[in-house]
């Protein structure tokens, strides 16, 4: 079963294994030269601090989702395959990147128990880097809105808008996933067509990603074209997780079709790519364009 020195210089570490160097070293799988060389003079002028949160409620449930992503439309290679986890609580439920929350969680723990910065930061990036799409959503049942963080680079970005409502189709047809009987539905969503398998054993009327609505949980979503698909592999009862938000000052505040916007200037061409965190690139090989096929079309 699955189971900060201020934000800024958070940035700073993702900006320098983007920009400058590999984490790893190959031959000895420590943390590369440079980086090192780099994390010590931080840590010489500055003192790490845990992930700053705003708690927002406590899970009740975890529910762990494969995801299956193609980046280039309807061909089946290149692939990428991660964990995301389905946070329920009473009032608010996230939609996370397993890798980000235990990086989150390595972060907090080694801080407070007194280690340094290179002492951690191999497990640290690890964790952060199993994910292969960023994205964290926040759902607010009592105001049914939710709120959606992304990030291009190192530059963050949030939107918010009303929990979609899905327009389901109870199907004929019943399968098995990870266990539990299911039954078929389908819905169109902002440019695709899904089919999603659901138990009625399990009375959550979620799914992954911004999918609900339906009379059990979902354990199987794909859209028509199987570019996005989710997998159900572990659910479990918890006490004690934190559903939460980390404030960043630095986050710009756009909207959802804004945000597709800006992701698709950037993957269309990185090279072109600008911000106030980033004076120059290194290197001067040039940066092919980057396969971007996002769950939402319009």
């Amino acid at each position: 079963m699955y189971k900060p020195m201020a934000l800024k210089l958070r940035a700073t570490i993702i900006l320098l294994f983007c920009a400058v160097a590999p984490p790893m070293n190959a031959q000895n799988g420590g943390i590369h030269p440079n980086i090192r060389e780099t994390l010590e003079q931080m840590e010489s002028i500055a003192k790490p601090d845990t992930v700053k949160k705003v708690i927002l409620d406590y899970a009740q449930y975890q529910i762990y989702y494969e995801k299956v992503y193609h980046p280039i439309p309807s061909v089946r290679q290149p692939e990428a395959k991660w964990i995301q986890v389905l946070q329920v609580g009473s009032q608010w439920h996230a939609f996370a990147n397993l890798g980000n929350l235990q990086a989150d969680s390595i972060w907090d723990a080694s801080i407070r128990a007194g280690k340094r910065l290179v002492d951690f930061y191999t497990a640290y990036s690890n964790a952060s880097y199993s994910v292969r799409v960023p994205g964290w959503i926040l759902l607010n049942n009592v105001t049914d809105t939710l709120e959606f963080y992304d990030r291009i680079f190192v530059e963050h970005y949030c939107y918010k808008e009303p929990i979609p409502k899905m327009e389901w189709k109870l199907l004929e047809g019943d399968t098995i996933v990870a266990g539990y009987a299911c039954k078929k539905a389908s819905t169109y969503f902002r440019g695709r067509d899904y089919i999603a398998w659901y138990t009625e054993e399990v009375p959550l009327a979620y799914g992954p990603y911004k999918f609900r609505g339906l009379p059990g949980l979902i354990t199987c979503l794909y859209d028509t074209a199987r570019d996005h698909s989710y997998s159900l592999v572990g659910l479990e009862k918890v006490q004690g997780k934190y559903i939460y938000r980390k404030p960043n000052k630095n986050t710009f505040n756009t909207t959802r079709l804004g945000l597709l916007k800006a992701k698709k200037n950037y993957t269309s061409h990185p090279d072109g790519y600008k911000s106030d965190k980033i004076i120059s690139h290194t290197g001067s090989a040039k940066k092919q364009n980057i396969p971007y096929n996002p769950i939402e079309l319009e």
